[in-house]
């Protein structure tokens, strides 16, 4: 056998041992079934993760997923601030999709602060959101002392009080909190600020309040409207903390957010609620309460100085999970000046204008290093240190358009395009073999090793197959055979002329070879021009088409050529059968 004949079977067979490994992940998920699969990541999820990872990935049509329009609210900003937003936070959300693990996201500005997104294959779609949207602002800010919250408090309770005296003086109701809170938003004039008893102290104050929430029907004048929707808790060292029972957040919020509140309160303090926990109220039951913090307004530190944010379990706390954090090397020295000026000081976490935890600072931490606590499970652990680790959006994000696409309807569209795709191959192949005899069997072989090298690709080169990329693939497949009746029309003309039959495949395969070139080098140029310009399904089809495109010549012109090769030199072909 010729050596160049033999050198060209050694290319084919390297190239199609490459497909078929590189097809291999696919099928065994494909056999696997959806129980398999399901089986495999409980059982093995590292397998399971490479296997999925070098198998074909579907796009959002074919196995579900969210498609979302955010937008960037930059009410507000300057229009060059505006920009600088929307740059940020389209890098900041591909951050975080990148650290979610979604397979081939589509993340793409839309223009005019808008930007769009698309996750396939997500099964929790509201925590996908939830990542996208937070914006993770995180602050470390000082808690202020007890005896200044307390003082505080009472000034507070004696501002509702008041506005409760002066509006059953006025006639409008019988003094309850509700009514105080009614009117709270038309205030204009500030509260006086009355004093307390001279013979009682703060703390006798507080040691004597009803904790207890008391039925709405018994919710009306009382002597400390204000303190008794708190809950007090007293620590070893005689000091006190306060929180609000989940029933009462609404209305405590409501007065902090008072125009007579807001004027007593110093400028460089704020109240701020922590996340909502539980607490044992009775002998049998729970509480669920957010405790309230007196913060320094202004943080510390925030965000920007953590270098790595990861979930790990405290081993102190039963193995709950928590999420530590890493100070950037120029932070490090700042948060242990923090940590040692404040020993004995609360220093609380504020994420996103919540706290989610108030450590006490026993000592001076010099290794840049904290966590955040707060009741997570795995995922909010996790998900947390994804935000944080791609930084805080620069503006609020909201969500202007969203759909969920089923796994169900994915699972008909495949189901529809690989009938489609069937349909079509056996009405080319019965075409082939009526019309062109043994020249059509050969067309239909390289056909078929066609299509292998197009999945192959897809798979190798982790592309995004989708619904508009199955017809790419069927029309792959037309021009592959389109190519091999150019080159069969050829050979039959000069066969008619006299040649012999070797002599009359030669020159059929040479003089079509510019016409197929013409034809497939202009669609793979309107392919690139689909994909530069296109976004979701048009990129898809584009890249299948490019890709069949690049196969389709391979298999029609060299793979084909070497079949008829092979068989004229073992003496097989000793008549044309076109």
């Amino acid at each position: 056998m010729d050596k160049k004949l033999v050198t060209r079977l050694v290319v084919i067979g390297f190239v199609l041992l490459i497909a078929v490994l590189g097809l291999l992940p696919t099928i065994r998920l494909s056999a696997m079934g959806e129980d398999g699969r399901a089986a495999l990541q409980a059982n093995d999820p590292d397998a399971y993760a490479s296997m999925r990872a070098n198998a074909i990935s579907l796009g959002l049509d074919l196995q579900g997923g969210m498609h979302m329009v955010l937008e960037v609210d930059a009410s507000g900003m300057t229009e060059e601030e505006a920009a600088d937003a929307y740059r940020r936070a389209l890098e900041v959300i591909r951050n975080r999709i990148d650290e979610f693990g979604v397979e081939e996201p589509i993340i793409q500005p839309l223009g005019e602060g808008r930007i769009l997104v698309q996750l396939a294959g997500v099964d929790d779609p509201e925590r996908a959101k939830n990542i996208i949207r937070r914006t993770a602002f995180l602050e470390f800010k000082l808690v202020a002392r007890s005896s200044r919250t307390v003082e505080l408090l009472q000034v507070i309770d004696e501002i509702v009080a008041e506005q409760q005296a002066k509006k059953t003086a006025d006639g409008g109701g019988d003094g309850s909190v509700a009514d105080t809170l009614a009117v709270a938003a038309a205030a204009t004039d500030s509260a006086a600020l009355g004093s307390s008893d001279a013979d009682s102290s703060m703390e006798a104050l507080f040691s004597n309040l009803d904790t207890e929430e008391k039925p709405a029907e018994e919710q009306g004048a009382t002597e400390h409207p204000f303190l008794d929707l708190l809950q007090t808790f007293r620590y070893q060292d005689g000091s006190l903390s306060f929180a609000v029972p989940e029933e009462n957040i609404e209305k405590v919020e409501a007065i902090l957010a008072m125009p007579e509140v807001a004027d007593i309160m110093p400028d460089e303090l704020e109240f701020r609620l922590g996340v909502i926990k539980g607490s044992k109220a009775e002998a049998n039951s729970f509480q669920n309460y957010a405790p309230l913090y007196l913060l320094q307004r202004e943080a510390e530190i925030t965000g920007a100085a953590v270098a790595k944010a990861s979930m790990t379990f405290d081993q102190r706390s039963f193995n709950e999970p928590v999420v530590s954090l890493t100070f950037k090397p120029e932070y490090v020295k700042r948060f242990a000046q923090i940590t040692g000026e404040n020993t004995g000081r609360q220093l609380a976490i504020v994420l996103d204008g919540k706290v989610r935890s108030a450590p006490s600072l026993r000592v001076r931490i010099p290794d840049g290093r904290s966590q955040i606590e707060g009741g997570f499970t795995v995922d909010e652990a996790n998900d947390l240190a994804v935000v944080l680790r791609s930084g805080a959006l620069p503006a609020p994000i909201h969500v202007v358009e969203e759909r969920t696409v089923g796994s169900t309807l994915g699972h008909d569209s495949i189901k529809a395009g690989t009938n489609a795709g069937l349909f079509g191959l056996i009405c080319v192949v019965a075409f082939m073999v009526i019309y062109y005899r043994a020249s059509g069997v050969i067309a239909n072989i390289v056909l078929l090793m066609n299509v292998i090298l197009v999945l192959a690709a897809l798979a190798l080169f982790n592309a995004t197959l989708t619904l508009p990329g199955i017809a790419g693939i069927v029309l792959t497949m037309g021009m592959a055979v389109d190519a091999n009746v150019l080159i069969f029309e050829r050979i039959r003309e000069e066969f008619r002329t006299g040649k012999s039959v070797y002599a009359s495949i030669q020159a059929g395969y040479e003089r079509a070879l510019t016409t197929i070139l013409d034809a497939n080098i202009t669609t793979f140029l309107t392919g690139l021009i689909l994909f530069y310009y296109g976004s979701g399904p048009i990129r898809g089809f584009a890249i299948t088409l490019m890709i069949g495109i690049i196969t389709s010549v391979f298999t029609a012109v060299y793979c084909s050529r070497l079949a008829f090769d092979f068989l004229y030199s073992t003496g097989r072909l000793r008549r044309l059968s076109i």
